[in-house]
């Protein structure tokens, strides 16, 4: 068992004190367990100096669902880091250099402090780079937060591709030339020449069988294209890709002339678009590439493996549905709507004799029938239904629906939004009665959290969790007070 270093006792938070610069003890080859939770540090506490002159100052985390602090003797610009898969990054040098240590949110060490020169956190991953030489000749490999190495120390500089999708490592070999390799460490391309690396970017294919994607460079003026399945490099000169590359991308000709291009659904190859295209839309769902203009009127069809399959004369219109797990069409006919999900298979369609298409959500979209209006999802599946619309939707006499992103939340009608979080998936309503003013904090589930808007100062998101400050102290959502 790794080495914890001194533990006091429990309060209503779990709280430990520690030295910061112990060493391991002989056990490193035992079977070792922690918790994995993400925590973020939400309060420091001031420095304190006991009897001896030694400094300490405590550190407070918390995921909303727990809350713990640790505290350290501070010798010199001491840091600690927030908690990813159960670890943070201790960084400190009190000796004139930088040294670093790696502990779970018990205080136990897992790498120990001077076990290697370097250490780095690759974003918000449990993947660090690292490194045992001086700085003058330091080379860097990658170790997980178990302290297992990835990668032995080769490389100049490793950068982490920003995809919540997965991990994937650019390592700069030497100069110009890179490697790129899967989060096991083993190789994607090697001995790519890339000059001048400016922005790295991921897009998966929701269309792959093995669910791979693009990697994106942008290098000096133009990015380059690199296939994830097969290590290819598809394009490298492409202009202004973004996250609509999975539909098409534009690269210059020899001749400095652009032309429009579409991606396979492996993502392995893509092919041209006829110039009549050039400038119309594509939305791409399994199988198939449609081409509409702005208007949404479909001018053709293509196929996964890029061959013109159809130019439709009977003047079908387009909604595409984008939300931030999939991705579906409506296709509107003279007589229908017929709704496709991303794998172009059909999961629901209406007679326009009977319904109307009122609008496409980012949760999916809003049908109408006798005055009567249905939420449906972007797979077709009938979230409510029977709601009547009076400024806002309408559950019942008492009842609205607020939605935002792909969340949706039930409300008092008489209630008003003063925030949302897509990113927590949260609102907080407002609401007069008996002369004053509450708020709630609500999900789809319901009230969280209820409180008087008297004692409200402000709410944070920015570290992926609900925050509230108020008067009386603050709170997570779930109404567990933090601190007062």
């Amino acid at each position: 068992m790794r080495k914890k270093i001194l533990t006091l006792g429990l309060t209503l938070l779990t709280s430990f004190s520690l030295i910061g610069c112990g060493k391991s003890d002989d056990s490193d080859n035992k079977k070792y367990s922690y918790d994995t939770s993400n925590f973020f540090c939400y309060k420091t506490s001031d420095s304190k100096k006991d009897e001896n002159g030694n400094i300490s100052r405590t550190f407070y985390f918390t995921n909303e669902d727990t809350q713990f602090d640790l505290t350290y003797k501070i010798l010199k610009n001491f840091e600690i880091s927030d908690f990813y898969y159960g670890t943070a990054l201790i960084t400190n040098d009190s000796y004139g250099y930088n040294r670093y240590m790696l502990v779970d949110s018990k205080g136990n060490e897992i790498i120990p402090y001077d076990t290697y020169s370097y250490i780095e956190r690759l974003g918000k991953t449990k993947y660090f780079s690292f490194s045992s030489s001086d700085k003058s000749t330091r080379k860097y490999g990658i170790i997980n937060s178990d302290n297992k190495q990835i990668m032995d120390e080769r490389y100049i500089s490793i950068h982490l591709l920003p995809t919540d999708e997965k991990v994937i490592f650019l390592c700069n070999k030497e100069d110009n030339i890179y490697d790129i390799r899967h989060e096991n460490g083993s190789i994607l391309i090697e001995n790519v020449t890339i000059s001048d690396v400016d922005e790295c970017r991921y897009y998966i294919s929701q269309f792959s069988d093995n669910k791979t994607g693009l990697i994106v460079i942008q290098s000096n003026d133009s990015q380059i294209i690199i296939s994830e399945d097969n290590g290819n490099i598809l394009c490298d000169n492409a202009q202004n890709v973004n996250e609509s590359i999975l539909d098409s991308f534009m690269p210059p000709s020899n001749s400095g002339e652009s032309h429009l291009y579409m991606v396979s659904d492996d993502a392995t190859n893509f092919y041209p678009i006829s110039d009549e295209f050039m400038y119309c839309n594509i939305f791409a769902i399994k199988d198939l590439r449609y081409i509409y203009d702005s208007d949404g009127v479909i001018l053709a069809k293509y196929s996964d493996s890029g061959s013109l399959t159809e130019k439709p004369t009977d003047g079908n219109i387009i909604h595409t549905i984008e939300t931030p797990k999939t991705r579906s069409v409506i296709i509107e006919s003279e007589d229908k709507y017929s709704v496709k999900n991303y794998t172009n298979r059909e999961v629901a369609k209406y007679n326009k004799s009977e319904y109307e298409l009122v609008e496409c959500t980012s949760f999916g979209y809003i049908m109408k029938k006798d005055e009567q209006y249905i939420f449906c999802s972007a797979d077709g599946k009938t979230l409510y239904e029977n709601l009547t619309f009076e400024g806002s939707y309408k559950k019942d006499e008492n009842t609205a629906l607020y939605y935002f992103g792909d969340t949706i939340i039930e409300m008092p009608f008489n209630d008003t939004v003063s925030y949302t979080s897509e990113t927590c998936g949260v609102c907080l309503t407002c609401n007069f009665a008996d002369n004053r003013y509450s708020l709630s904090l609500r999900d789809d589930k319901g009230i969280l959290f209820g409180f008087d808007q008297d004692i409200f100062i402000s709410i944070d998101d920015s570290n992926g969790y609900i925050l509230i400050n108020t008067k009386q102290g603050t709170y997570t959502k779930n109404g567990k007070l933090l601190y007062e």
